[in-house]
């Protein structure tokens, strides 16, 4: 954790903006879309006239009010109000992300490849900037918390479950609605797999706990 303040406030937005590009990113691939952004990535598409930024905030909303659920009520104010409003942002970035990003299709599929790994290493970079921050808690990894308490699992095992099952509910929203895997593909496979293990890279290499 770290204890300087305004070190704090500055990793929280760093991170947030890494963590939008690199969706952003491994969207543009064409191939697939990271876990986090896969079913609001799917809807995008299956209704345009709302953007992935919408959409995921939408979904944030809904991951809040299930964690509302299961916890009976029971869950502190300011957790779940601070879940709410950093979806706004995050949502907001992710398509200035987008819109920024616009002009860069890559056609060739070992740079669709390559975009994918640097989206990810993107993505990783700003989830260890917001964990060693400490400010808040992002809805997805907010739901997964509750799940863990709830069911009296890890949550690393939970993430795992709740990764899995996202990307099984965008798979399937695309072939029903799209009839192509357009929204889960090999890239979402891809960030899956590495995300988690270049977050602890950048643990090791970036020790920000440590800052004062």
């Amino acid at each position: 954790m770290i204890r300087n303040r305004r070190l704090q406030y500055l990793c929280c937005a760093a991170g947030l903006i890494c963590i939008s590009f690199g969706v952003a990113l491994t969207t543009k691939a064409g191939l697939g879309t990271s876990p986090i952004s896969a079913i609001p990535y799917s809807l995008s598409l299956i209704i345009p006239g709302l953007s992935m930024g919408t959409w995921l905030i939408l979904f944030s909303i809904a991951l809040v009010l299930t964690e509302i659920i299961l916890l009976k009520g029971k869950m502190p104010a300011k957790n779940w109000i601070s879940q709410l409003l950093i979806s706004f942002p995050v949502g907001w970035l992710i398509d200035a992300a987008m819109w920024l990003l616009s002009p860069f299709n890559p056609e060739l599929y070992p740079l669709k490849i390559l975009t994918v790994l640097l989206g990810c290493v993107v993505i990783a970079l700003g989830a260890y900037l917001c964990v060693s921050a400490s400010l808040l808690i992002l809805p997805g990894d907010g739901f997964v918390q509750v799940l863990a308490q709830v069911t009296g699992k890890s949550f690393g095992g939970v993430r795992v479950v709740s990764d899995t099952t996202q990307i099984l509910i965008a798979a399937v929203l695309c072939l029903v609605f799209l009839h192509a895997l357009v929204g889960v593909r090999e890239g979402t496979v891809i960030a899956a797999l590495l995300v988690g293990t270049i977050v602890k890279i950048f643990a090791k290499i970036l020790p920000l706990t440590r800052a004062i």
